[in-house]
């Protein structure tokens, strides 16, 4: 909605939004189970973590130690990558995101900074409960603006794997593409809705699953 896509322009309205896609945190089939994409995705990732000037890092089929490994990245504002089942909730639950609004209360601060990307099957599907029926409707990608994310990039239904992955290749490489190995970027003024909407082409069924990546925020 409206509001939360304008909160961060209104909370930090003397700063100019920026993400820079050079620094990031990845996590890749953390419940090994995804064998195509980490095939596809791996080779890629290595690539950039071994990138002079760049700062890449993640895991690869396992989980988390801790929700802290997100969190951290999340405060310090490193683009957050998942490519896994669902939003990210088996590495980073929503009490965790929920928390990420709480402890910066006090200090009419919401903690997280980061640009989140979430590959995962529905995972910017938002709804109201049978429980909450008369609640505006949330979820994943919600929570994560409500806490202080500029920018989610997440998808309204499920989707297959293989076609998923060309698409996520396709948004990287336009993302990615425009910033040199010192990570200055050629196109300054591009966003990263531009960049999804010019990915899903990419993707063999482009309207059952190009279309359902969306991007909430700014």
């Amino acid at each position: 909605s409206l509001p939360f896509a304008l909160a961060p322009v209104v909370l930090d309205g003397s700063e100019k939004l920026f993400m820079d896609p050079t620094i990031s945190t990845y996590i890749l089939d953390p419940e090994s189970n995804l064998p195509s994409s980490r095939k596809t995705l791996s080779p890629k990732f290595a690539s950039f973590c071994k990138r002079d000037g760049w700062d890449w890092s993640g895991l690869t089929g396992r989980l988390p130690d801790s929700p802290d490994y997100l969190r951290d990245a999340m405060v310090r504002g490193r683009m957050i990558v998942y490519c896994g089942h669902g939003g990210a909730e088996n590495c980073f639950p929503r009490t965790e995101i929920d928390r990420l609004i709480s402890d910066g209360s006090e200090g009419n601060d919401r903690l997280c900074k980061s640009t989140v990307v979430l590959m995962g099957c529905s995972s910017g599907r938002i709804g109201s409960d049978d429980l909450r029926p008369f609640y505006e409707p949330d979820g994943v990608a919600t929570d994560y603006l409500c806490s202080g994310s500029p920018c989610v990039v997440a998808n309204l239904w499920d989707v297959t794997d293989r076609d998923i992955d060309r698409f996520f290749i396709a948004f990287l490489d336009g993302t990615l593409g425009s910033h040199d190995a010192r990570g200055t970027c050629s196109k300054p003024n591009s966003s990263l809705a531009e960049y999804v909407s010019q990915a899903r082409g990419a993707c063999k069924l482009r309207y059952l699953v190009g279309s359902a990546p969306v991007c909430y925020g700014v």
